[in-house]
């Protein structure tokens, strides 16, 4: 009779252990939240410039928009100048100058591309590398 009134008890109070810290006054949950979304953007953040990178050093992207006539979605990814001050985008970006000068001149003679651009108002002197995926999307990469 002892133990079963015994486990009865610890089952009731058992989830206590797991609540009670949500409940406790004065504590600071957020903290730990913040912790996590900075790690993940920075991880993001830092994805999102190898991809940069990749695209920037590939040279399909300007005669892949160039011959695309239908757009079915634009990603946009802007890479601030904060994000990308401690990576190695910045030597690739003064590298591929020319490459940068074509994908924006492929950009702005697609009229579908154009459109969807001005529509999530990006401007075609911001855009530093693009990527065309198999599925018709188009990432752009913006700074």
């Amino acid at each position: 009779m002892k133990r079963t009134i015994a486990l009865a008890a610890a089952s009731l109070f058992a989830p206590a252990v797991f609540v009670a810290p949500a409940f406790a006054g004065g504590a600071d949950i957020s903290a730990q939240a913040d912790v996590d979304a900075g790690t993940t953007a920075s991880t993001s953040a830092q994805k999102d410039i190898a991809s940069a990178i990749s695209a920037l050093q590939s040279s399909t992207a300007a005669s892949m928009i160039r011959s695309m006539s239908k757009v079915s979605t634009i990603h946009v990814v802007s890479l601030s100048k904060e994000e990308t001050a401690t990576t190695d985008i910045e030597p690739v970006i003064e590298q591929n100058q020319d490459k940068i000068q074509d994908l924006r001149a492929a950009i702005a003679s697609n009229q579908a591309v154009m459109s969807k651009l001005k529509a999530k108002q990006v401007e075609v002197a911001n855009v530093i590398a693009a990527r065309t995926n198999a599925d018709g999307t188009l990432t752009v990469y913006t700074r």
